[in-house]
């Protein structure tokens, strides 16, 4: 309760910032993180006193925002407490890494899904999601769950870290870390995608999920993105307009290939059952971007050009060639993960 309190109240150092009780920046609070009473192996009975102390105890120190708790699920038999909450918070891992062991397999693929809504007349939030290093499908597990958050309409979505210290913020080109996702052009490519869906998905937004063959589809007036199985060689894209028109209509769109990233020296070997992976050696910066780099052909009345981007600052690279292979229909080859398009 004395660092709760000291928390909420001691005057920020950032200029301009209140104390954190008062900051409208803070919407929301959750006390304890992922404090299911089994989680913590205490008896289930114990939730609804613990929880109503703590909410009783952060109202009188005068916080006005959000509040909330089990924020790993609300579990059917905590209901009784959980409606007193102010909104419904989940976490949502593809892959979650335990040391240095992983999967290389795909959300898509393994039938992942979301949890149940339980408080459907709450704000639905995510504060922890991604599909983390070094699995090289996480491209397109992210944009999955992308799609999945922008169809589903969540409130708000929250990455658990830019980066999980403070050195790893001063440097763009840092090696990929587990949680930290500033240095992974994948994990932010995700996130690009992630705002762009949530500010505006659009009330047309359609997704198709082919739990078979572990491919799905989705498409709005402003989006079309998937991932589909060719040949082998499968493939996760995303096409999103960046001005807020419609995709026939954007003068500027973000088109985004998933292949790879991963650190210089990166080593792993396979443990077990063709998809459990252990990293002998995580690698160290500079960061390996390996695009998909498949040709994509696009629909513009007007000529087209094309630059391949920076991951990390998102600035214009390099010039690609546009090609024009029909009256209206253009073609380029990616040289990136992430590629601008501008019709002029």
């Amino acid at each position: 309760l004395q660092y709760a309190k000291r928390l909420l109240t001691q005057p920020s150092g950032a200029r301009g910032c209140s104390t954190w009780k008062d900051e409208i920046a803070i919407f929301g609070l959750c006390p304890l993180n992922e404090d299911d009473p089994r989680f913590l192996g205490v008896p289930s009975g114990s939730y609804d006193p613990a929880y109503r102390w703590m909410e009783a105890e952060i109202r009188k120190i005068g916080f006005k925002g959000l509040l909330w708790d089990l924020n790993s699920g609300v579990d059917k038999q905590f209901l009784p407490t959980a409606v007193r909450f102010d909104a419904e918070d989940f976490h949502v891992y593809w892959d979650h890494p335990k040391d240095d062991i992983f999967l290389n397999t795909s959300g898509v693929i393994q039938h992942w899904q979301f949890p149940n809504r339980m408080l459907p007349s709450k704000p639905w939030i995510c504060t922890e999601w991604g599909a983390l290093p070094y699995n090289r499908l996480r491209g397109e597990t992210g944009l999955f769950f992308a799609c999945q958050m922008a169809q589903n309409r969540i409130s708000c979505v929250l990455s658990y870290a830019l980066a999980t210290n403070e050195s790893m913020m001063t440097e763009s080109s840092a090696a990929i870390d587990q949680y930290g996702f500033h240095s992974d052009p994948i994990r932010l490519a995700t996130d690009r995608i992630m705002v762009l869906l949530l500010r505006k998905p659009g009330a047309d937004s359609r997704m198709a999920w082919n739990k078979v063959d572990g491919t799905f589809t989705f498409s709005s007036a402003s989006v079309i993105a998937g991932v589909s199985e060719s040949g082998g060689r499968r493939r996760s894209e995303f096409l999103g307009s960046l001005d807020g028109l419609a995709l026939l209509d954007s003068r500027r769109l973000l088109l985004v290939q998933f292949g790879a990233a991963q650190n210089s020296g990166f080593k792993s070997q396979l443990l077990k059952d063709k998809v459990v992976f252990r990293a002998t050696a995580r690698g160290t910066a500079p960061v390996k971007e390996l695009p998909g780099s498949w040709p994509v052909e696009l629909d513009s009345d007007r000529p087209i050009q094309a630059w391949s981007l920076d991951p990390n600052t998102g600035e214009r690279r390099a010039r690609l060639d546009c090609v024009k292979v029909a009256q209206g229909r253009w073609k380029l080859v990616p040289k990136s993960i992430n590629t601008e398009i501008v019709r002029l």
